[in-house]
């Protein structure tokens, strides 16, 4: 099975001889459905596995095997990139829940939809989110209460309350 563009290019190269930076060429005309591109290199695919005693009718069949993946294929460093943000922010959301809901309500003070579905992900994990207060909010969310910066007043992040309205 093939999961990587990387084994995509080495299964080009190796088995049907075509060099790495055409593999990779390969590859994007594939995605973008440049038939006739794909077609050339499906021929040169075909021609330089058959010189290496692969039979017509398997070179085919691995090509047009080539061409499903291609459009859903992942380049590996970024897979591994993501997989590693993706079980950091697994393991902060798990292990540190109010403080990772705090960073991400600030991070999404902009789109109020987002706002809301954070806020309903924190009920679901039985977070309390107070609504903005004029003597205890903050800027961003510290923790536990909404910013002022979300509520309909002020629209300005860089809005500070008063000092005589603090208590």
């Amino acid at each position: 099975m093939m999961v990587y563009q990387e084994q995509v290019m080495r299964i080009l190269n190796r088995v049907g001889g075509i060099e790495l930076s055409s593999a990779y060429r390969c590859i994007k005309a594939i995605s973008k459905k440049q038939i006739d591109v794909m077609q050339r290199f499906r021929e040169e695919f075909v021609t330089g596995a058959g010189t290496r005693d692969l039979p017509e009718a398997r070179a085919v069949e691995l090509f047009d095997m080539i061409e499903k993946f291609a459009g859903y294929g992942f380049n590996k460093s970024h897979s591994t990139a993501y997989g590693a943000v993706a079980y950091q922010t697994a393991y902060f959301k798990a292990h540190f829940p109010v403080e990772f809901m705090a960073a991400l309500l600030s991070c999404e003070m902009e789109d109020t939809d987002r706002i809301a579905d954070h806020i309903d992900d924190c009920r679901r994990m039985q977070l309390d989110v107070l609504p903005p207060c004029v003597n205890h909010s903050e800027v961003e969310f510290p923790g536990a209460r909404m910013a002022e910066s979300v509520s309909d007043w002020p629209r300005s992040r860089a809005w500070e309350p008063p000092p005589s309205r603090r208590s």
